[in-house]
This record gives structure tokens, C-alpha cells and sequence, in this order.
């Protein structure tokens, strides 16, 4: 299906699109709310400036997509495959994206507010200047660049982050309970008030001015 005949039925008051194959479709600065693209094939596509919240993208393929600057507030991307996929500056506030594919994606500067990202896979994923600000990470893959993202209050109770580039990040409030942190690069981070019971620190790399729970520094 091209892009222009599912925005013309959407417009017709059709909402269910599930399955159908968008693969390199064209929808930028579409206004999509409340679609069901439930499993479609949105490979390639370029969704810049869409607006998808409330949208149903269970299990969709999205790999290499261009969400640039897209709207998703509270749509369910649940099981989505995002490999590859740019969502710089992409609104996600809300969003679920459990168990979703997210590796070598881009969420440069993102709004991912109190996104659920459990056992999502983030390997190699780009979350530079990200907000996850209360986003719910449990048990996810998050061996990425994470600079300067705000992870306040977020939930990282048994995430991988071996390995993840946090110079800079603020993790004040943030739940590391059980978390590997096996080799992390920490230089700079904030984790005052954070809960470290049980979480993997040590051998973690670069803890130079690392500002812990209690309030005191690493140098």
C-alpha cells in the first residue's frame, strides 16, 4: 500500500491497518492517531514529524524507519522491532515499548518520560541527551551510549548496563537494584539518593567524581 492511499482511508474514518506492508512508504508529518498497524511492515518508511500517539504498533517492523521528531505519546510499540530506526527528538512520553528490538537505534535527545522499556533490547543504541525521567528499563539490555540522559527516578532494577557509556548521566532517585554495571563508564554521573543494593560495581570503569547514594565522591 502506498503512504497517500492509507492516509486517504484513514481520513475515510478506517483505523485498521493490521499487516499491511508500508515497507519505504512515505508518511512524513502524517496524523495518524489512534491507527492499528498492528504487525505491519513499516521497514524503511519514512514517518518524519508523524504523528502516531495512541497508535497500536504491536510487534510492527520498523527497522530502519525515520521517526524523526515523531509524535508517539502512549502508543503501544510493544514486541516492535526498531532496529536501526531514527527517532531523534521523537515524543515518547508514555509510550510501551516492552520487549521491543531497539538495537542501533537512535534516541538522541528524545522524550521518553515514563516510557516502559522492560526487556527491551537497547544494545548499541544511541540515548545520548535522552529524558527517561521515571522510565521503567527493568531487565533491559542498555549496553549503550546513555551521556547525559536523565534517568531520574527511572527503574533499572536488574538491567544490563555492562559496558554502557553514562559519563554525565544523572541517575539521582534511579532504581539500580541488581543492575550489572560490569565495566560502565560512570565518569561524572550523578547517582544521589539512587538504590545500588545488589548492583554490580565493581571493576566499573572511569569512577572519577562519581557522586554516590550517601552523597560522597569516588575520585
Amino acid at each position: 500500500m502506498e503512504g497517500q492511499e492509507l492516509i486517504a482511508r484513514y481520513n475515510g474514518g478506517y483505523r485498521d491497518f493490521a499487516g499491511v506492508n508500508l515497507r519505504g512508504a512515505d508518511l512524513d508529518d502524517a496524523s495518524l492517531r489512534h491507527i492499528g498497524l498492528r504487525g505491519a511492515d513499516l521497514r524503511d518508511a519514512s514517518l518524519e514529524g508523524a504523528i502516531l500517539s495512541l497508535a497500536d504498533l504491536r510487534d510492527a517492523r520498523l527497522r530502519r524507519a525515520n521517526l524523526f521528531w515523531a509524535t508517539l505519546l502512549e502508543t503501544d510499540l510493544r514486541n516492535a522491532d526498531l532496529r536501526e530506526a531514527d527517532l531523534v527528538l521523537a515524543h515518547l512520553v508514555g509510550a510501551d515499548l516492552s520487549g521491543a528490538n531497539l538495537m542501533m537505534a537512535n534516541f538522541r535527545s528524545a522524550d521518553m518520560r515514563q516510557t516502559r522499556l522492560r526487556r527491551a533490547n537497547l544494545r548499541h543504541a544511541k540515548l545520548v541527551g535522552a529524558t527517561l525521567i521515571e522510565a521503567d528499563l527493568e531487565r533491559a539490555e542498555l549496553q549503550c551510549k546513555l551521556e547525559a540522559a536523565d534517568l531520574r527516578g527511572a527503574n533499572l532494577r536488574g538491567a544490563n548496563l555492562s559496558r554502557a557509556h553514562l559519563v554525565g548521566a544523572y541517575l539521582a532517585g534511579a532504581d539500580l537494584s541488581g543492575a550489572n554495571l560490569y565495566f560502565a563508564n560512570l565518569q561524572d554521573a550523578n547517582l544521589t539518593d539512587a538504590k545500588v543494593s545488589m548492583a554490580q560495581l565493581r571493576k566499573t570503569w572511569s569512577m572519577e567524581r562519581v557522586t554516590l547514594p550517601n552523597g560522597r565522591k569516588v575520585e
